[in-house]
């Protein structure tokens, strides 16, 4: 017998039919029985139905069996399809926690660096401003704020605000910190 993929076949109908089938079996069976009685030349024909409907109600208990088993092999390949998605789901966050942490040390070394080049740039904005004083200049602005102001102006542009709560903080007047930087005037007399 050739399989048949299960959603070739319509159980419901292959039911309807075998009930029908059945109700038409019993009552032939009931008219046999009582004709037997009279006419005892009946009775093979009588075994025959029975034999009959006894087959049709097999294929109807097997069809039920399959319909069970269907709906068992379908919870089965659901449950399957979960843990699969579920693993791939696992595998996925594993592979990104890889990623992550590369991220992670860049981030680290580009906070370092970051770090780093403050302390040189307000070292020589302190540098720059006590050569202005020299100079007979007036002492430029703090530069802390517009260290502040590039900040702020480079993670919103970037995106990267969403790591930092108290960005805002910072205010709107965010620009990167070239910007900010001007020539030397001198000083009003």
């Amino acid at each position: 017998m050739a399989a048949v993929a299960e959603h070739d076949v319509d159980l419901d109908a292959l039911e309807r039919d075998a009930r029908v089938h059945i109700e038409e079996l019993r009552a032939q069976r009931a008219h046999l029985s009582a004709e037997v009685l009279s006419d005892p030349t009946l009775a093979s024909e009588l075994a025959d139905v029975e034999a009959r409907l006894a087959s049709v109600e097999g294929e109807l208990g097997r069809l039920e069996l399959a319909r069970e088993e269907l709906g068992r092999r379908d919870v089965v390949a659901r449950e399957q399809a979960e843990r699969d998605r579920v693993a791939a789901a696992l595998a996925e966050a594993e592979r990104l926690g890889g990623v992550r942490a590369e991220h992670g040390r860049r981030v680290d070394d580009a906070a370092r660096l970051l770090g780093e080049e403050i302390v040189s740039y307000l070292e020589v904005a302190d540098e720059q401003n006590a050569a202005r004083r020299s100079g007979g200049l007036r002492s430029g602005q703090d530069a802390r704020p517009g260290v502040e102001r590039a900040f702020g102006y480079w993670m919103r542009r970037t995106g990267g605000e969403r790591a930092f709560g108290q960005l805002a903080a910072v205010g709107s007047s965010t620009r990167p910190l070239a910007e900010g930087l001007a020539p030397a005037r001198p000083a009003k007399q």
